[in-house]
């Protein structure tokens, strides 16, 4: 039981993350019902693939990784090309999370009339998070919890907070177009697929 909710905050962690951060100002210049549909439509279209990859990673022995998986299932060509894939979807994942962490911390920093270099922002954010990492797995799995129940605060505090203050009138309005320009950020938001065989 105590494993199943530490993978549910793995999971919730790496999908709230980032680029759910920057999702509301990049959706929701297309519009209201565009940015509706092409998050449900990139949800539905991970979370198929997530049980895709569940249902391939319970076929092959425990302690098997995505690179072993594409390896075993595919042949030794997709071994390197997964490799190749996961590296350039982990990092785009980590300059999300980088520069949402800097512009949510300048944003704070600014109102409170202290300005500090953005690259000096940047470089405090991976030092940050990288002291839970240095400590351990354990460390990272209550670092994780920690900041999924403050995000979930934030969020609840902030819907609170914005209710009384929105005009449907402006909300269903604006113009609905095709929003393939959010289409990456929206799919890193989702980044959670890739940490799939280590919750076995």
């Amino acid at each position: 039981m105590r494993k199943l909710i530490s993978s549910i905050f793995w999971v919730t962690g790496s999908t709230i993350g980032g680029g759910m951060v920057m999702l509301p100002a990049i959706v929701g210049v297309y519009g209201y019902f565009s940015a509706i549909a092409i998050v449900v439509a990139v949800w539905l279209l991970t979370t198929t693939i997530a049980l895709t990859f569940l249902e391939a990673n319970c076929y092959l022995p425990e302690r098997t990784n995505l690179i072993s998986m594409s390896k075993q299932l595919m042949g030794p060509r997709f071994k390197w090309i997964t490799w190749v894939v996961c590296l350039g979807f982990l990092y785009t994942i980590m300059c999300v999370y980088i520069s949402g962490m800097t512009e949510i911390i300048g944003g704070f920093l600014e109102k409170n009339a202290i300005f500090i270099p953005s690259a000096c922002l940047s470089l405090l954010s991976v030092i940050a998070v990288s002291i839970p990492i240095y400590l351990g797995m354990a460390s990272v799995s209550h670092f994780n919890r920690f900041i999924v129940m403050l995000m979930f605060l934030a969020f609840f505090s902030l819907v609170f907070l914005i209710i009384p203050h929105v005009d449907t009138g402006i909300l269903l309005n604006t113009k609905a177009s095709l929003p393939l320009m959010a289409l990456p950020i929206v799919f890193t938001s989702f980044g959670f697929l890739v940490i799939i065989p280590s919750l076995r």
